[in-house]
């Protein structure tokens, strides 16, 4: 017969693993739902800050980013809206964080702070609020457009366009005045893109920011496949950011790998404005004729798939 005192210790450990039963559930979610440390599926960075992290949970995983704008591009490319990645997927829930108070918020009932002057992560200034209210506060102090989910996906898809929808060619109808603009190399050399063209040389101009990591991987691939591939192109790097200087510069091409025949250009104004680029991981292809012939405006490229560019290029 059990003692009284047995009895009592049993309940107590039954009441114990059913309450460790019942949380663990919870702890696990809780676990799962908290990006810091994590590494953003977009950009490789690690989550640092959660007021500028977001969650996406899809069909097969859960996927985590250091910045609002990774979440948004990466959702574009893979889940459909534009230039479908080869392996796609559903997004079932998304979370963001508030700016203020680090709460976990759905990110389709969240208002957001689009543009605002905020450095974020990787420089795209989104940042979101539990309130309409809060939203509007911030917008007076950092400046930006206030605006709900459906909104922020339309200004940010506009931004990475080049803020226009365009069905004209480029050159003439798109673009214009960029071939001839002057620009400085890092060597104080002083070049334009239309020098090479009328050399019968095609030329591949990629943008790039010393911060980011899409730049770098981008760079690294392109790098290797012009071993292969790329004695006919002229490859341009064109500093995205003004701020960067010569030594930091000078920094990424060793860790990337640039070839010495690259040219590599200081950041200049114009040429950004010419082209209306807005994300420093757009890449032109320009063809001898000076027709654009390929244009990306994020997003990672593979050493196969710059291998197909420089091939369409000769």
């Amino acid at each position: 017969m059990l003692t009284r005192r047995a009895l009592v210790i049993g309940v107590a450990m039954a009441a114990a693993g059913l309450a460790a039963y019942l949380l663990l559930p919870r702890l696990q979610r809780d676990d799962v739902l908290n990006p810091l440390g994590r590494r953003c599926e977009y950009c490789g960075m690690t989550v640092k800050e959660i007021r500028y992290a977001a969650i996406l949970i899809s069909d097969s995983s859960t996927l985590y980013y250091d910045d609002i704008g990774c979440m948004l591009i990466h959702q574009f490319s893979s889940g459909g809206m534009h230039s479908p990645s080869e392996t796609s997927w559903k997004t079932v829930r998304g979370y963001v964080f508030d700016y203020e108070t680090g709460e976990r918020l759905d990110m389709d009932k969240a208002w957001y702070l689009f543009g605002s002057d905020v450095s974020t992560p990787m420089r795209h200034g989104i940042l979101a609020f539990k309130s309409m209210e809060r939203a509007v506060k911030a917008s007076a102090e950092h400046g930006g457009t206030v605006t709900g989910w459906d909104g922020v996906r339309g200004l940010m898809m506009e931004k990475l366009m080049g803020g226009v929808k365009d069905d004209h060619p480029h050159e003439s109808g798109g673009y214009s005045g960029y071939l001839d603009l002057e620009l400085e190399a890092l060597d104080g050399r002083r070049f334009t893109l239309g020098d090479f063209l009328k050399r019968g040389r095609p030329v591949l101009l990629v943008f790039f920011a010393t911060w980011c990591p899409t730049c770098s991987r981008n760079i690294s691939a392109l790098a290797k496949a012009y071993h292969q591939h790329g004695g006919g192109v002229e490859v341009v790097l064109a500093s995205f950011d003004p701020s960067e200087t010569a030594a930091e510069i000078e920094d990424f091409l060793g860790r990337v790998s640039a070839h010495q025949d690259w040219s590599v250009a200081k950041p200049n104004i114009q040429l950004l404005l010419s082209l209306r680029v807005v994300s420093q991981e757009t890449v032109f292809l320009i063809s001898v004729d000076g027709e654009i012939a390929y244009e990306k405006r994020f997003g990672i490229l593979t050493e196969e798939e710059w291998s197909q560019i420089l091939h369409t290029a000769l």
